[in-house]
């Protein structure tokens, strides 16, 4: 029975070891998916300005935020973006991961939009990059290019034998780095469990934070010194960090 036991272990231990050893790290891949995702590193940032759909009276504008940075080792690009309304609601919310495969040599967009989620082939251009979405006899185009820091990207609906109809465009401009995806929390884990100083990344007290706690406003930090507009440097409750992630977005432009 014992020897029987210490089989059944060894061979649960190999089982478990095996996928270990087939997934040994390869450097030249590695580094190819580095070295081809540092082609679009000028997207890694936090973006904002404003997006239309549609054209007319029915156009649908919003104030287009976008967030990007690199994972694993810069091996993965993660970017999400959102759309909000005039009255602060969310208009448009998507999430994407930019990988590139060495083998194919082809980049790829994993894009979760509204509900819905593909896999998109994204080429990069000298100036930017186009990706499409297939839709039968017809192709969605987004182009992106970068000129003068204005990210510009529009949207064609694409027909063989048609000219392309244009129903989407948005220009926005970097307005600084991004901690993201890794959250400001995880860069105070050395400090008070019960406040923490505002991390500079953010620079900003939210309305969500003022309300909540009561702050006077406006409550936004100095752009240059990090203090407080009123009452010098302020201590703020830990768990307003969790706040922060939605709300920043919300706080109006006057305050940022």
């Amino acid at each position: 029975m014992s020897r029987l036991r210490n089989f059944a272990i060894t061979a649960t231990l190999s089982l478990i070891a095996a996928p270990v050893a087939a997934q040994t790290a390869d450097p030249a891949m590695l580094q190819a998916e580095r070295d081809a995702l540092a082609k679009l590193s000028w997207m890694d940032g936090t973006w904002r300005g404003e997006a239309v759909t549609g054209s007319g009276p029915t156009a649908h504008h919003v104030t287009q935020t976008e967030r990007i940075g690199p994972l694993l080792g810069g091996t993965v690009k993660l970017l999400e973006g959102k759309g909000f309304n005039a009255d602060g609601s969310i208009g448009f919310n998507a999430f994407g991961v930019l990988s590139y495969d060495p083998a194919s040599k082809r980049y790829t967009l994993h894009s979760y939009a509204q509900g819905h989620a593909g896999d998109f082939v994204l080429t990069p251009t000298e100036t930017g990059y186009i990706w499409e979405i297939p839709l039968g006899p017809m192709t969605i185009r987004y182009t992106a290019t970068l000129k003068d820091g204005v990210w510009n990207e529009v949207g064609d609906r694409v027909v063989a034998g048609q000219a392309p109809q244009r129903f989407f465009e948005m220009n926005l401009r970097r307005f600084g780095d991004s901690a993201w995806p890794a959250p400001p929390l995880f860069q105070l884990a050395e400090t008070d469990s019960r406040s923490a100083p505002l991390p500079s990344f953010w620079r900003t007290v939210t309305y969500l934070g003022c309300e909540r706690y009561r702050l006077r406003r406006p409550c936004a930090p100095d752009r240059d010194t990090g203090s407080h507009r009123y009452g010098g440097p302020r201590r703020l409750p830990r768990s307003l960090y969790a706040d922060l992630d939605e709300a920043f977005w919300r706080v109006p432009a006057y305050l940022r």
